[in-house]
């Protein structure tokens, strides 16, 4: 079952960097899509994934990554 997992991301400093990061995940078993977002430091993952995975990948490259926690209403 596929899920979606947001994460907010630390130390990218321009689009650039938005691109390693989404390079970094996508080699990820099981990343079905991923979509990073340079101007609101965020990635959005999809596929049959475990977060920790996905953070793993991301520090490797250089960067900081965490679970985004969902907004209040």
């Amino acid at each position: 079952m596929s899920n979606t997992v947001q994460l907010t991301i630390g130390g990218m400093g321009c689009g650039g960097c938005a691109s390693a990061v989404e390079n970094a995940v996508k080699p990820v078993t099981g990343v079905e899509s991923v979509a990073v977002d340079y101007a609101t430091q965020t990635a959005t993952v999809e596929g049959v994934i475990e977060a920790e995975l996905l953070i793993q990948a991301i520090e490797d490259a250089g960067y900081e990554a965490m679970i985004k926690a969902p907004s209040k209403a």
